[in-house]
């Protein structure tokens, strides 16, 4: 491995491009964010995270990389996770086994006063999956956060 300064590092990820639809892309991180706002206690925070793993390139992602139009100058480079952490109402084991399925809401009259339709995971999903990522989310339990 190797180690580098921040200023160097930051020099680096600011080179770095990611391949993919810059509207769905941003469409789940909306989403991610927003469910993320949406849940948290008050007077709390949401801590959302980037970070760039060069070893990791799911061959999926080298497919992908290949088929995109002038990707060709472009050299894989590994992955990106983002990571989007809450201190909200956390979700049980039976929840996060139920997560992004289609029309899947926990608690909707009491978090989200009966809004919400139970499509946004489901939707991020398909497109992170359309994109060759992989996302997923993790729980302590209830009334301890999530990270997805």
């Amino acid at each position: 491995a190797v180690v580098v300064g921040h200023s160097e590092q930051q020099r680096l990820l600011e080179s770095l491009v990611v391949v993919g639809d810059p509207i769905r892309l941003a469409q789940v991180f909306r989403n991610l964010i927003s469910n993320a706002l949406k849940f948290s206690f008050p007077g709390t925070t949401v801590y959302i995270k980037a970070t760039w793993h060069a070893e990791q390139l799911i061959d999926a992602g080298r497919k992908m990389a290949k088929e995109v139009d002038g990707v060709d100058s472009l050299i894989p480079a590994g992955s990106v996770r983002i990571s989007v952490e809450d201190s909200g109402p956390g979700l049980s084991a039976e929840n996060l086994a139920q997560l992004f399925k289609e029309g899947v809401q926990f608690n909707a009259n009491k978090l989200q006063a009966g809004g919400g339709s139970g499509l946004g995971l489901f939707i991020a999903k398909g497109i992170v999956l359309l994109h060759c990522g992989l996302i997923s989310a993790q729980s302590a339990g209830i009334n301890k956060g999530a990270t997805f």
